[in-house]
């Protein structure tokens, strides 16, 4: 990172058109309005999916889909307004009917991008899941009942019965990476279908001595069991009867009935298998009507359960392994085929070829799955599920457009092909917590566990890609990648370079290496022996670079010497090649959190924070700042806190100030290096426990935790804080992370279940004069973003590009008034180049009376100015 500190100024040959000034301090009124914050759920569960006229949605939990309008381009994550989970959803003529777990209906008529709620007045003793819509009426399917309802939401009819009971279809899974909450799987809850005006549904798997669905007259009055027994060209003794969907072939209606085709009459008095050989595609044996082994399962080439129609064709998934990598695991393929194939009756006899190419997963995803008994408790019985043939390869894809088919799952899984399955793009997957923000659009999500460590990049418009892995040569998945037990650290630069590594649970440790962002990874062993075993009470602080060199230390409270940790200081080349241990401390007494540099220069000169236990107790903690001129081998203790509680969490907004925050007791500190004090902040004036965590966002800072959200008043004294507004309760702030203009915080709150959530502030939306204006004075040589602060008190930050033909640092000129009149030069202003034509403005406007100001750029053959609001 370059810095250049503007300190020659140069005369101004031109003031700007007053003309101009009117424009630009008229338009920056409409900025003077207060922020509020814009909350995004990032994990999402996938239900279904659905298509209008022209746009596609991919909808599931936390009231959250995904919408393209663009026939598959591109996508945006949007919510419905409310954050429980989309059930169902349908579209008909011209209106989408969204049905939520609260039994609340939505209804969208300009599909999909505004919606208005309707409640329905159910009791809270039902849940309703599936929703059928006609000209004159809508019908919910519930767990025992159905609902008519009229298009003024009344409920006009209903229907209860023992056999509607869907119990059977209750299974759950949830997500280890959240807060225990159960989720329905949705995909097993039985449709609800219109055959010949008439209501078809599954039956329950309770009624004794039956097989068979339901019909059901549109008035609700009468439930006729549709009994097949005997009824099938085969015995179906071991089979449970589900009806999952109804198509229309040749003319004439095709029923499929746990994964079997059979062709029906208009009243449902006999079913003809669709196939002349009775014995294709079946699960069962003609003979006995047991299921068959697995073996024969797939001996189609296909996976039975997935077959479907579409314009008079028979389709089904064909999931394929590749070679077992029994090095590793001996379970986890190299890699894994997704496939459709397409139905032929080639001479007399029927089979499956592929149809389009395959996807080849060669990602590295991972999902667990613990389902449940009906009402029951998940087991904990975990077993991880590699790869996306879990995912996809169990269900049938919905097409759109003709051309356009998809997947989607778990995870935020989708799965697309835009050309009739030639090629496919896994689009978006995300799994894990999150680690790291890059920049205002991109984050980073990390799942480990004994069996997967999942690495996934989220985008701006929260689609999450994980990172190819593979061999080069082979191609094939790489397993030892299977193997982190806990991520110790994970980096990434501005230049793409980053890497990982942390605890395995058996050697040899490595490093996962990237050199693009993460978007594909490779693996260099390491002679790091810290990382060997799994030690959950080991420590690592952070990396400070010095030069071409990265100091580290690791603290080892499993190994104490006389009743104290040992602490271990790294010095490590940044090839990651070379670690060299240059001290192995054990008198400290303490561990290393932090490392701050003080001589880019000398690598031997640095200040670190110090947690301090106490010889009888690791629970009388002492915290230490020390520095050091020899690499740590020596230290000198430049401040003390004492009776402090543990650390929450370490931040360095710049060289000079570092923030600390602590529970138990719960407090919050800065560190000014430039004094080397220790000022306190903020602490609770009675009750412990809130957890407090520090939140910069877009330069305001903020104090949360549980039940507890402060701001700061007085951004020129940060011991000035009051209790923020928040739209739904308090807040309950597990966790948080930030950059830039971007937090992601895991949190729930009285209306919002716990999830990770993206924020940012949010302005009103822009007039069209700005936008008019804003064409006039940003050009193709120059562009800014919307000043951070605004309005502003002590400095304010803008985002700034150029084309790279002048030097943008010779280029400022000074800052203006809104009269035209120069009242700085380029002084205050500093450049900070982040990349090639790309970097960032800070004006420190402190002293400045309150106003509209501009910062003139000129250059050869032009001129910009940035607009700055200063309260």
């Amino acid at each position: 990172m370059k810095v250049f500190d503007l300190r020659q100024t140069k005369k101004s040959h031109e003031v700007f058109s007053p003309w101009c000034l009117i424009i630009l301090f008229c338009l920056f009124q409409s900025y003077l309005l207060a922020f509020e914050f814009n909350l995004i759920p990032m994990k999402v569960n996938f239900n279904n999916s659905v298509s209008t006229k022209n746009n596609i949605l991919v909808y599931g939990d936390y009231g959250s889909y995904l919408i393209s309008t663009d026939r598959g381009v591109t996508w945006k994550q949007k919510d419905i307004g409310l954050y429980n989970e989309i059930f169902d959803m349908v579209y008909y003529n011209d209106t989408l009917w969204a049905l939520v777990d609260n039994n609340s209906l939505y209804i969208s008529t300009d599909e999909g991008l505004n919606w208005e709620m309707k409640k329905i007045q159910i009791g809270d003793e039902d849940t309703t899941v599936r929703i059928l819509v006609d000209d004159e009426s809508i019908f919910l399917r519930g767990k025992k009942s159905i609902y008519k309802i009229n298009r003024k939401f009344e409920i006009i009819s209903s229907i209860t019965s023992d056999s509607l009971n869907i119990e059977w279809a209750y299974n759950k899974t949830y997500d280890p990476d959240l807060p225990v909450k159960f989720k329905y799987i949705t995909k097993g809850f039985p449709p609800i279908l219109f055959f010949n005006n008439k209501i078809i549904t599954g039956a329950s798997a309770f009624i004794p001595n039956s097989k068979g669905f339901l019909e059901i007259d549109k008035n609700l009055e009468r439930i006729n069991l549709i009994d097949i027994r005997g009824k099938f060209p085969f015995n179906i003794d071991s089979m449970d009867v589900h009806l999952t969907r109804i198509f229309k072939y040749n003319n004439k209606w095709v029923f499929v009935i746990s994964s079997h085709l059979f062709i029906t009459d208009s009243i449902l008095t006999k079913f003809e298998y669709f196939f002349p050989d009775t014995s294709f595609l079946s699960y069962l044996d003609k003979n006995s009507g047991r299921i068959r082994g697995d073996k024969d399962y797939f001996m189609y080439g296909c996976y039975p359960p997935t077959v479907f129609l579409h314009k008079n064709d028979v389709f089904a998934v064909s999931p394929v392994d590749s070679n077992f990598d029994n090095e590793y695991t001996g379970l986890v393929p190299s890699y894994k085929l997704v496939g459709i194939k397409k139905y032929y009756n080639i001479n007399g006899k029927d089979t499956f070829l592929l149809y389009g190419n395959y996807f080849k997963d060669i990602y590295k995803t991972s999902r667990f799955i613990d389902r449940t008994i009906p009402g029951g408790e998940p087991e904990g019985n975990f077993i991880p599920d590699h790869g996306l043939y879990y995912s996809f390869g169990f269900s049938s894809p919905s097409i759109y457009f003709d051309s356009i088919w998809m997947f989607n799952f778990y995870h935020k899984s989708l799965l697309i092909s835009k050309d009739n399955c030639k090629t496919w793009n896994l689009i978006s997957y995300l799994s894990g917590k999150p680690v790291s923000i890059l920049n205002d659009t991109t984050y980073f999500f990390v799942r480990v566990g004994q069996n997967a460590t999942d690495i996934n990049k989220v985008d701006q418009d929260l689609l999450g890609y994980p990172p190819v892995v593979y061999d080069s040569n082979t191609k094939q998945r790489l397993y030892n990648y299977n193997t982190f037990y806990d991520l110790k650290i994970f980096h990434l630069d501005s230049t793409g370079f980053g890497f990982a590594t942390g605890f395995l649970p058996f050697g040899p440790p490595y490093f996962i290496l990237t050199y693009d962002n993460w978007k594909t990874l490779e693996f260099r062993k390491n002679n790091f022996r810290e990382f060997i075993e799994p030690r959950p009470m080991n420590f690592v602080s952070n990396l400070c670079w010095l030069g071409d060199n990265i100091l580290l230390a690791t603290s080892d409270t499993n190994l104490v010497y006389r009743n104290y940790p040992i602490n271990k200081i790294f010095l490590v080349d940044t090839s990651l090649k070379t670690f060299k241990l240059i001290v192995n401390d054990t008198i400290s007494k303490g561990i290393i959190l932090h490392i701050l540099k003080d001589d880019s220069t000398n690598i031997g000169k640095f200040t670190s924070i110090f947690l301090i236990f106490d010889s009888t107790s690791l629970f009388n903690r002492v915290l230490e700042i020390r520095r050091t001129l020899d690499t740590g081998h020596t230290w000198e203790k430049i401040l003390i806190l004492k009776n402090v509680g543990k650390v929450n969490q370490i931040y360095e907004h710049n060289p000079d100030s570092v923030f600390i925050t602590f529970k138990e007791p719960d407090k919050v500190y800065l560190y000014d290096r430039t004094r080397d004090t220790l000022q306190l902040l903020w602490q609770p004036e009675t009750d412990d426990g809130q957890n407090p965590l520090l939140m910069v966002i877009s330069d305001r800072f903020y104090i949360v935790g549980k039940g507890l959200f402060l701001e700061n008043t007085d951004r020129s004294d940060l011991t000035q804080w009051r209790e923020g507004k928040w739209d739904y309760g308090k807040p309950n702030f597990e966790s948080v992370i930030f950059k830039g203009n971007v937090a992601i915080a895991g949190l729930s709150d009285s209306l919002r279940p716990f999830n990770y959530y993206k924020i940012t502030l949010r302005k009103e939306t822009p007039t069209t004069v700005e936008s008019e204006v804003e064409k006039r004075y940003y050009t193709t040589k120059f562009w800014a973003s919307e000043p951070y602060p605004q309005p502003a008190g002590v400095r304010v930050k803008a985002r700034i590009a150029w084309d790279g033909s002048f030097d943008v640092g010779e280029a400022i000129d000074g800052v203006y008034d809104s009269m035209g009149r120069k009242v700085e030069g380029k002084e205050r202003i500093r450049v900070t180049l982040r990349d090639k034509g790309y970097g960032e403005l800070e004006w420190e406007c402190s002293g400045v009376p309150a106003g509209v100001y501009f910062i003139l750029l000129r250059w050869a053959g032009g001129s910009e100015s940035v607009p700055i609001v200063v309260e």
